[in-house]
């Protein structure tokens, strides 16, 4: 399915979720997605920080696709966000979310050598990363 004309079907959506779960959980929510689900949390989160951010496999820069507006929103995240990204992922060049993190110090980053966008044997470790880095954000 395409998405919506500028992801709003999607974003209201996200914004429901979120809405749902603290209305159930009081406490720290973080926006946690892979690949396109990524996309749009940082694009709400750009908007309406949340608690913590991740991304898992941002598909930031497909080649010869540049989206300067996925970039502008990661960039303005002002809440702590980890991008967990392969090393070999060619939706999201490492290259470009390092120049991305080094202007907002919010942004951490774990490369995992060997890995693409799907992740494949990589999914564990790139989970542990992810829970390790919420344990500490969410304390």
């Amino acid at each position: 399915m395409r998405p919506s004309s500028g992801y709003r079907v999607e974003l209201d959506a996200l914004r429901r979720a979120r809405d749902e779960l603290r209305a159930a959980h009081p406490g720290p929510v973080a926006l946690v997605g892979r690949s396109f689900g990524g996309r749009m949390c940082a694009f709400l989160a750009a908007q309406e920080p949340p608690d913590a951010l991740v991304v898992v496999g941002h598909p930031i820069s497909p080649p010869g696709r540049p989206r300067p507006r996925d970039e502008e929103a990661l960039a303005s995240v002002r809440c702590p966000t980890l991008v967990v990204q392969g090393d070999h992922d060619d939706l999201g060049p490492v290259a470009v979310l390092q120049r991305i993190s080094a202007g907002n110090p919010l942004i951490d980053i774990v490369v995992i050598a060997g890995a693409r966008h799907e992740l494949g044997r990589h999914e564990g470790e790139a989970a542990e990363h992810v829970a390790r880095w919420l344990d500490a954000r969410l304390r």
